[in-house]
């Protein structure tokens, strides 16, 4: 999925029913990303990355509602997000994470 435009090289997407449930990791360039949660939820999500290919993943940023956010990655690697054990009460949690 090549950027062209300023559209999407590579996107992941999942939804999340339960805790200690996370995406499939999505290879980040370096450079921007977005990422989107939406849904009626009550859990804890968590973006992580990790750059020693899925050995370690450390977290980036905690989302407890809806949204639409851009961030920055200055390095490239890998990265999930997903509900951690114990921080999930309900959902489901729908979620897209894409490499801009």
């Amino acid at each position: 999925m090549p950027k062209i435009n300023n559209q999407v090289i590579n996107k992941v997407e999942a939804v999340i029913e339960a805790e200690d449930t996370w995406s499939d990791p999505l290879h980040l360039v370096a450079g921007y990303f977005s990422f989107a949660l939406w849904g009626d939820f009550d859990a804890e999500v968590v973006l992580q990355f990790s750059h020693d290919g899925g050995n370690t993943w450390v977290p980036a940023d905690y989302r407890y509602d809806a949204g639409r956010w851009e961030g920055r990655e200055p390095e490239g690697g890998l990265a999930r997000f997903g509900v951690p054990a114990g921080k999930f009460v309900s959902g489901p949690v729908n979620g897209r994470l894409a490499q801009l």
